[in-house]
């Protein structure tokens, strides 16, 4: 695993904490998507980005979750 990837998961992990959410999979992979790709992203390319690792409907309550709190 590269530094990068490293230093991706533990901001998204600090994220998650900082905000009391639950830390999952599924939350940290999709915070370390949107971190890496700063500009928007379609849900479609969420999913791309993710390789086969996150569900359509978990994307949209990360979304939910994330919006909650004013992250995006």
């Amino acid at each position: 695993m590269t530094k990068n990837k490293i230093n991706l998961r533990d901001k998204s992990r600090q994220i998650l904490l900082n905000n009391n959410i639950p830390v999952t999979k599924p939350r940290i992979l999709v915070l370390e998507i949107l971190l890496k790709n700063k500009g928007p992203l379609k849900v479609e390319e969420v999913i791309k980005l993710s390789k086969g690792k996150l569900a359509v409907s978990s994307l949209y309550r990360i979304i939910n979750n994330l919006k909650k709190i004013n992250l995006i």
